[in-house]
């Protein structure tokens, strides 16, 4: 098997900066490894919903981001030192780190409805994995978009996607693993 590529993007919050800094990810992605068709309009997805997310909830001076290719994967992982992830439902919001150690094995329902569910599997109070459920055939109503919309993108997108805070660093990571063939996503409930 051939050694992992990686590459590093800096991103600097400027609104501006956010579209072509993406195609320079694609570019360097489409130089460096072969990928089925499905598969790239995936990456872009993900780059400018985390892109996105980040000129939203700044709060760093910058935004890491890595991209890597290993084992037949695509990794896209986002690092910064901003806002730590808030998940609005159900009339709370859980806040990350979660208080104490008892959070592990816990699910919340982030979004319900056209169709799905979102759903965080808690790993511990530091670490969230991000599922998709499907629950049916409704379509999505783009006028009424919940709040978390854009992790839901991600996660479909995705064999597994998830958010990391570092207590040590005060560092928010999230991580994308997009498979390079677009064969079936599975291994959703795998870390």
């Amino acid at each position: 098997m051939a050694a992992s590529i990686s590459k590093q993007l800096i991103f600097n919050y400027a609104a501006d900066e956010l579209y072509p800094l993406v195609l320079e990810g694609v570019h360097f992605l489409q130089q460096k490894t072969a990928m089925e068709d499905g598969v790239l309009p995936k990456v872009k997805l993900v780059l400018m919903e985390l892109l996105t997310n980040a000129l939203k909830h700044n709060g760093g001076a910058q935004t890491e981001v890595w991209l890597q290719v290993d084992k037949g994967n695509i990794i896209i992982k986002k690092t910064d030192k901003g806002n730590p992830l808030v998940i609005h439902c159900g009339g709370i919001n859980h806040e990350w780190p979660l208080p104490g150690n008892h959070q592990a094995g816990r699910k919340v329902c982030i979004y319900s409805g056209n169709g799905s569910n979102l759903n965080a599997a808690v790993k511990n109070n530091c670490l969230v994995q991000f599922l998709v459920e499907e629950t049916g055939p409704e379509e999505t109503d783009l006028l009424r978009l919940p709040e978390h919309f854009g992790l839901m993108i991600i996660a479909r997108a995705c064999s597994r996607f998830a958010y990391e805070f570092d207590i040590d660093t005060c560092t928010n990571t999230f991580t994308a693993v997009i498979p390079l063939t677009d064969s079936t996503i599975n291994d959703k409930y795998d870390k």
